[in-house]
């Protein structure tokens, strides 16, 4: 197995710490204490606040937005008594700037591409355009599957619900987030990009992605990582993550209602869980690489056992 940047610039090592914290805040009531009790912790909404700012700005809003709009969310998370007001108030703030967020996001599915698809070309080295057969499990807004449908691979995406971007015409299927419409061993690749923490019980999610890779298939992953150098750092980025991850997906998105349990691993959780059926390949902590979103992120290539 190839690794690479076993150390970020947190000085996260991917290969020692572990944290068994799968506890699912599926619910409002259960995200809304969650962000109340995170932002109660001084250690994590110093943070929060700066990761905050740094969204914004990379979002290309002027300044006096940007430096009052952390705290003013920081206080609106304190006063609510409901989830759904929290993001109403929220959202009405960011759908009028919807075409700024759109850009800003679409240079995400760039990053992204850029950094998967030399593992799944690579797969279909040997074989005709069109002939490599990848699913895109959790699809999103389909930005990234389109970009790699036209580099000659038969791309189908799979969503919980169609979010797909104007444009985006790949084959997509719906499903209930864990069982797909598909064969046993149908797809030559499995590409997961940020998906497996957005599902309360993501065993079930990759025992599927498991299930339709064929033997001998490859499986691309990028997930969303917490870290630190023990464990109450790292208990504090698990908040932190959750906080930025909401924000991102509920705030940022109005409307897309998208899941944010927090059930985040670390590397060496990921491929602990993944080493039980396939090999892994490739690793790389990516750091903080994209800067509208302030996590971590890490990504693995496993080829499923034959």
């Amino acid at each position: 197995m190839t690794t690479k940047s076993t150390q970020n610039a947190a000085g996260f090592t991917s290969a020692d710490l572990s944290l068994n914290r799968h506890v699912p805040s599926s619910t409002s009531k259960k995200m809304l204490a969650r962000l109340k009790a995170g932002f109660r912790t001084r250690e994590i909404s110093n943070t929060v606040f700066e990761d905050l700012l740094e969204i914004i700005k990379a979002l290309g809003f002027h300044p006096l937005q940007y430096n009052n709009w952390p705290l003013q969310f920081m206080g609106t998370v304190e006063r609510e008594k409901k989830l759904e007001e929290l993001e109403h108030k929220w959202n009405r703030t960011f759908v009028e700037h919807k075409d700024k967020i759109e850009t800003c996001l679409s240079r995400r599915a760039d990053i992204i591409t850029e950094q998967v698809s030399p593992w799944i070309l690579s797969e279909g080295a040997d074989m005709k355009v069109g002939q490599l057969t990848m699913l895109d499990f959790g699809t999103g807004d389909g930005q990234v599957a389109e970009k790699i449908s036209k580099q000659g691979i038969s791309v189908t995406g799979v969503d919980v619900r169609d979010y797909r971007h104007q444009g985006v015409e790949i084959p997509f299927k719906t499903f209930d987030g864990y069982r797909t419409p598909f064969n046993d061993g149908q797809f030559d690749v499995v590409l997961a990009t940020n998906v497996l923490h957005h599902e309360a019980q993501n065993q079930k999610a990759e025992a599927e992605i498991r299930r339709v890779l064929k033997p001998g298939g490859r499986f691309v992953v990028i997930e969303t990582v917490p870290v630190g150098n023990s464990k109450h750092e790292l208990e504090m980025d698990f908040e932190r993550t959750f906080i930025n991850d909401y924000f991102y997906n509920r705030i940022l998105h109005p409307g897309a209602n998208v899941p944010v349990p927090g059930t985040y691993d670390t590397p060496s959780g990921w491929k602990k869980r993944f080493g039980q059926w396939a090999t892994p390949e490739f690793e790389e902590n990516l750091g903080i690489d994209i800067p509208v979103i302030r996590d971590f992120h890490w990504i693995g290539v496993f080829r499923k056992f034959l």
